[in-house]
């Protein structure tokens, strides 16, 4: 068992669950018009190299502009309204002022997590813990959709009311769809045992263990599940 990881990925679900539990209702649409942003991440990884590659597209809403951190990562492409565009003095910064239209904001980068990382992510064959700094960051609440390329024997776990996965060629295919606006996302995925139980009315409640560990999962549920009903 990679203790390490363990630690990480218990640390991130109960940081996850505080921080949502007073989430706000999804942001209506006004007409057909977005009302905040939306940021759909897709992205795969190389477990070899601790690294990861992926596409963030960001649908702004009309009125709105946007500032985007990205010192934390390599950036290979900007595209902005179907034009490429190039990032602040330094490579660290993109800020997209607002328009009297929706606009697109497309960006392709890696990052590489090196074994000995100290920020908390981490990307490894035991595991992949990601939990700050690993996509553009805005200054503001989005609506996220988020898509990863995983190994078969894994299973993925991030901020999501539907969770949708198949196989494709060699790779699991596994979307997180979340409409609620969030500051940031965070994503676990490792070779883990998922137990769930229904509960109330089309909920489901997940326990995510090692398989050493999943005689655990019974016990978790149920306390979960009294706390659920609790409040």
């Amino acid at each position: 068992m990679n203790v390490k990881h363990m630690q990480r990925f218990c640390y991130v679900i109960l940081l996850a669950h505080f921080l949502n539990i007073g989430f706000s209702n999804p942001l209506p649409a006004e007409a057909g018009r977005l009302t905040a942003p939306v940021h759909y991440i897709s992205m795969e990884f190389d477990l070899q190299s601790n690294s990861l590659t992926a596409t963030s597209r960001i649908e702004l809403p009309a009125g709105l502009n946007l500032h985007l951190s990205m010192s934390h990562l390599n950036v290979s492409r900007i595209i902005i309204n179907g034009q490429p565009a190039e990032a602040g003095p330094g490579n660290d910064a993109l800020d997209i002022p607002s328009s009297s239209g929706e606009q697109e904001i497309v960006l392709t980068y890696s990052k590489e997590i090196p074994p000995d990382s100290t920020t908390g992510n981490m990307i490894s064959q035991a595991g992949i813990t990601l939990i700050g700094n690993w996509y553009p960051v805005a200054d503001q609440d989005m609506l996220f959709k988020l898509t990863a390329h995983i190994p078969i024997a894994f299973e993925a776990i991030s901020e999501a009311d539907e969770i949708i996965a198949f196989l494709i060629n060699d790779k699991k295919q596994v979307t997180f769809r979340f409409p609620h606006p969030l500051f940031s996302i965070n994503f676990i995925a490792g070779p883990y045992a998922v137990s769930q139980e229904h509960f109330g009315e089309e909920k489901i409640l997940a326990a995510y263990f090692f398989p050493e560990d999943a005689e655990l999962a019974a016990g978790y549920l149920a306390k979960a599940k009294q706390y659920l009903e609790r409040y």
